[in-house]
């Protein structure tokens, strides 16, 4: 996708970034709810892939071109990593605001290799080169950026995860760090995407956190119970 980048504040900060691990979907938007975003569309322009299947829907406003929400697909496999990625750690980081720059509307999406990296509680998605020169992270949001490169929109990085994980909408989101339950909810999860008929590691961390009333423990339950 061709955007552009300017040097401007950005309507959106880090109250509007959701994590629904149950819905397996980022939402980086003002919006709460999907009939607001469908509403919103006619007045909007970007990559229009439909908001309910397996898809990225990414909108930018139809008068300026701005950037205004994306809902970014996560129910592909989330590989848990103990180092620093080179695109996490890039050193030029910048922050802005985002524009839609092609001549129409287009179907786009993010690569669904995503990486958590534990020790540093992010999540992560970037299909090109990390080392690649020209690219860097536009950030609209102190825990939020997208990864651009050759004004090409590239991936994208959510800074402190675990403290965006929503319970289901209205949203209720995490202010403590919940990075080693995040761990060992991605690794039963992957091991259950491998084996449907695997639920062990699932059933023994829903035991494991089932007196627990913590906003990430909740968030972990309800979406174990919907697999389950």
């Amino acid at each position: 996708m061709k955007i552009s980048v300017k040097n401007q504040q950005s309507d959106l900060d880090n109250e509007d970034i959701k994590w629904y691990l149950s819905e397996e979907k980022l939402w980086i938007t003002k919006h709460n709810e999907y009939a607001e975003i469908e509403n919103s569309i006619e007045k909007s322009v970007g990559s229009f892939n439909w908001l309910y299947e397996i898809n990225d829907t990414i909108l930018f406003s139809k008068k300026d071109k701005r950037f205004e929400t994306a809902i970014i697909d996560l129910s592909g496999k989330i590989r848990v990593s103990d180092l620093e990625s080179a695109f996490v750690t890039m050193k030029k980081q910048e922050k802005g605001e985002l524009f839609f720059a092609e001549e129409g509307n287009c179907d786009f999406q993010f690569s669904s290799e995503i990486i958590y990296i534990k020790d540093s509680d992010v999540l992560a998605a970037y299909s090109a080169n990390p080392e690649e020169k020209m690219a860097f992270i536009l950030l609209i949001a102190d825990d939020f950026g997208f990864v651009i490169n050759n004004a090409q929109l590239e991936g994208w990085v959510l800074k402190n995860a675990s403290k965006h994980i929503c319970i289901s909408q209205p949203c209720r989101s995490m202010h403590e760090d919940g990075g080693d339950l995040l761990e060992k909810y991605l690794n039963a999860l992957n091991l259950w995407e491998e084996d449907e008929e695997n639920t062990t590691e699932l059933r023994n961390l829903l035991e494991n956190i089932k007196t627990k009333s913590d906003l990430l423990s909740l968030a972990v339950k309800e979406s174990i119970i919907n697999i389950l």
